[in-house]
Parts: structure tokens; sequence; C-alpha cells
């Protein structure tokens, strides 16, 4: 796909069932809440205040539908509920260059550690992996873009 794709298209192109339903889902998300999703010839980004902290991936490298968080900061908030940082630690992409004592890793270089709710992780440098997510998991990907837009907006102001 290297020509403009509207990523609704490319859903109902290449997904079926459950799956299709939950992507479908979650652009709706999206869109609702003034993100858009554009196509950047590999992946669809997320955009936010000219930041891509999202990407979308649909079927690619084997994946049929799946998110890369670009950032881990979703601020400190103690009353974000415990289930959503379940799902958050539980998706952590640990760096390749960790895990291989420096051997492997696309990213060449050992990235810094990150906290994700007071948790210690030495995450890639797309920290929160989700792949193919069901529908309870893809609410807490929705909580978790609203976590990441309230702090992208601390930032910005």
């Amino acid at each position: 796909m290297s020509e403009q794709v509207k990523v609704e298209d490319a859903i109902n192109e290449t997904l079926t069932g459950d799956i299709q339903k939950n992507a479908l889902d979650f652009i709706h998300f999206l869109r609702k809440n003034e993100y858009p999703v554009d196509w950047d010839g590999t992946w669809w980004c997320v955009k936010y205040k000219g930041d891509c902290p999202v990407l979308l991936g649909i079927n690619t490298g084997g994946v049929k539908f799946g998110a890369l968080f670009n950032y881990s900061n979703f601020g400190y908030d103690n009353s974000v509920d415990d289930e959503i940082k379940e799902t958050a630690w539980a998706h952590v992409q640990i760096c390749g260059h960790f895990e291989s004592g420096g051997t492997k890793c696309g990213c060449n270089e050992p990235p810094g550690p990150v906290s994700i709710f007071g948790k210690e992780f030495n995450a890639c440098k797309s920290p929160l992996t989700f792949i193919d997510p069901d529908a309870k998991t893809l609410g807490n990907m929705k909580q978790l873009i609203l976590l990441l837009k309230n702090s992208m907006d601390m930032n910005y102001t």
C-alpha cells in the first residue's frame, strides 16, 4: 500500500470478524476524539498536535491489527484504574537490546529506562505494543490514549 489509503478501507478490505469490528471501533473512537489518522506509506499515524503518539498497522508483518504507542508518559494521575495500569504493563515492549545483552535490536542503542504508572521498564522506542487486541484490551487502549493526550496537553502548555 504505497498510495494514500483510508484506514477504514484497509480494515474492511483485509480484516474480518472480531478483529475487523475492534479495529473499526478503535478508528471510530479516534475520529470522535479528533485524532486524525494519516497514512505514512508503511503505517497509519494517529496525530495529535503535529506529533504521532500512536502508530497503527493493518495486515503488516504477520499482524492483522496493531498499535504502537510511541510515548509512555501518561502523567501521574493516582486515580487511574488498576486494570488500565495492568493492561499497560502487560503490553510493554521490552527492548531487544536489553534482552540480548546488546547483541541484537533494531534501535541500535539502548534507550533509557521508562516509568509506566510507577514501574520501571527497559522498554523499546515504542514502549507499548498491542497486537490484535480483544474488545476489553481495546477499551483500555482508548483510556490510555486519553491519558496520553492529557499528558501531552500539559507538556504543550
